[in-house]
C-alpha cells in the first residue's frame, strides 16, 4: 500500500497532528475564563485579602504564566517528535516545480518504506537545483505516525516561537511589579453585590460556551477519527445488500431516510443511511464495502456514498 501526502508547512499548530486541537483548546479557554470569576468572587465574598497592588501583581503574574504555559503546551510535542524521531534514507522519485518569490524552484517527492508499508511524501522544502530521481536522501519520521517527517525548520520556528513568547509572558508577569498601586487592602463593601452577579452571570456564560464547545468539539472529532481509522485499518469486506427499506422512526428535511440491511459471513447488519427514498441509488443484491476492526468485529464502518 502507498500513502501519497504532501508534507505541511511548519508551525505551532498542531491542527494536522491532532485533531482534537480545536475542541482541546476551547475547554482551555474555558478553564483559564474560569479562573479570573473564581478570584473576583473570592474577593467580593472576603476569602482573599489583598491590597489594590496585590490584585494588580496577581493578575500580570497570570498573563505570564498563562502567555508561557500555552506556548510550552504548543512547542514540547515538536521537541517530543524530534527525540523520538527515526532516521531513515528515502529514494527521490520524483519533484514538483514551484514558482515563488525566490523565482523556479523544486520541491523533492520521496518513497520509503517503514514497518512494511510504503510512503510517498513531497516535501516542504525547495531548490534551485532539480532533484535526482532514484538519489538517496536522510530522512527523519514519526515513528509513530510514519507518513510524518520531522524537519529542522520545524524545530528551528517551535524554538524561535518559544523564546519570543517567552519573552513576552515574562514581560506581562513583571508588569503588576511596575504598577505603583495603593497597599491599602480592597474593601469588600466597596464591590457592589449587583455590579458583581451581573459580571458573573456574563463572564460564567463565556465560560460554558466554550466548555461546551470543546466538548462537543472532541466528541465528534472521536467520532469522525474512530470511522477514518477504521476505514485505513480494518478489515475491508464485501457484504450483499440483502434489503432497503424506510426508516420511519427518523425524519430529515422532512423526509425519511433509508436502512440498509446487509449480509457479510452469514452475519446480517443493520446500517443507517442519510439518503432519503427518492434520492437512494442502493438496490437488493448489490454489494458495498464494510470495513471491520480487527480486534472487535461489532464495529464497523461502512463506505456509503451519499
Amino acid at each position: 500500500m502507498t500513502v501519497m501526502q504532501k508534507q505541511a508547512s511548519y508551525g505551532i499548530t498542531y491542527g494536522k497532528d491532532n485533531p482534537y486541537v480545536f475542541g482541546i483548546a476551547c475547554i482551555i479557554a474555558g478553564v483559564a475564563l474560569a479562573i479570573p470569576l473564581l478570584f473576583v468572587l473570592c474577593l467580593h465574598s472576603g476569602l482573599i485579602q489583598m491590597s489594590s497592588r496585590g490584585v494588580a501583581i496577581s493578575i500580570s503574574m497570570y498573563a505570564g504564566l498563562l502567555t508561557i504555559a500555552l506556548i510550552l503546551a504548543m512547542t514540547i510535542p515538536k521537541f517530543k517528535q524530534a527525540a523520538n524521531a527515526v532516521k531513515i534514507t528515502g529514494k527521490v522519485v520524483d519533484s514538483k516545480d514551484i514558482i515563488n518569490k525566490h523565482g523556479h524552484v523544486f520541491s523533492p517527492i520521496v518513497k520509503y518504506e517503514y514497518n512494511g508499508q510504503t510512503y510517498t511524501i513531497e516535501l516542504d522544502s525547495w531548490s534551485s537545483k532539480e532533484p535526482v530521481c532514484g538519489s538517496e536522501m536522510e530522512i527523519r519520521i514519526n515513528p509513530k505516525k510514519p507518513n510524518k517527517i520531522v524537519t529542522k525548520g520545524e524545530l528551528v520556528f517551535a524554538t524561535f516561537m518559544l523564546i519570543i513568547f517567552t519573552g513576552m509572558g515574562i514581560i506581562f508577569g513583571s508588569m503588576g511589579f511596575l504598577i505603583s498601586g495603593s497597599d491599602t487592602q480592597i474593601n469588600t463593601e466597596s464591590l457592589n453585590s449587583g455590579d458583581i452577579g451581573f459580571f458573573s452571570i456574563i463572564w460564567g456564560g463565556f465560560i460554558v460556551f466554550w466548555l461546551l464547545l470543546g466538548i462537543i468539539i472532541c466528541v465528534v472529532t472521536k467520532k469522525r477519527q474512530g470511522k477514518q481509522l477504521l476505514k485505513e485499518t480494518g478489515i475491508k469486506t464485501t457484504c450483499i445488500i440483502v434489503d432497503v427499506t424506510v426508516n420511519e422512526s427518523l425524519e430529515i428535511n422532512g423526509e425519511n431516510p433509508v436502512k440498509l440491511t446487509c449480509s457479510a459471513d452469514g452475519k446480517m447488519y443493520t446500517v443507517k443511511t442519510k439518503t432519503s427514498s427518492h434520492k437512494c441509488n442502493y438496490r437488493a443484491g448489490e454489494k458495498i464495502d464494510f470495513y471491520f476492526d480487527p480486534n472487535n468485529s461489532k464495529k464497523y464502518f461502512v463506505d456509503l456514498k451519499e
